[in-house]
């Protein structure tokens, strides 16, 4: 708010949704669970839009480099779960998706869960950026990994 009463004209404001990197550790924490043969408890209901570093640097290089002022919001195109990321990391690297039991993150006290987390962010468009497939963020999160085959 006391960034939007100064001179809009001066002002750049970056507005990211959740920016992922490689190695993101609450994804790190259930594959090393997974490899070990431990249950993980991925919230179904709890909602993302993920972008990656790369990408939010890129965004934020653009921006200076344009001088564009005023709001830049980014997101992923559209807005994944939690439990859904679990499953399609058990997939790529064929772990077991019996270990996956999705809850409710509401059991777990959380009270803040919008189904919608994407951001309006038309202004991509004036850098030459549009949003990003949340699945190609999640699929290069992890490229190096080869954990051993689930034998089932």
């Amino acid at each position: 708010q006391a960034l939007l009463t100064l001179d809009f004209d001066l002002v750049a404001i970056v507005r990211l949704s959740k920016v992922l990197d490689e190695g993101f550790p609450l994804f790190q924490k259930w594959i090393d669970s997974l490899n070990a043969g431990q249950i993980i408890h991925p919230f179904a209901d709890l909602y993302f839009a993920p972008i990656s570093t790369q990408f939010a640097t890129h965004l934020l290089f653009q921006v200076s480099q344009q001088r564009l002022s005023g709001i830049t919001q980014a997101s992923a195109s559209y807005d994944v779960s939690y439990a859904d990321v679990a499953y399609r990391l058990a997939q790529k690297l064929q772990l077991n998706p019996d270990l996956i039991q999705a809850v409710s993150c509401q059991a777990a006290g959380i009270t803040h869960a919008p189904r919608h987390t994407t951001l309006r962010a038309d202004r991509l468009d004036a850098l030459g950026m549009c949003p990003p497939d949340p699945w190609q963020v999640i699929d290069n999160l992890f490229p190096s990994v080869s954990p051993p085959r689930f034998q089932g």
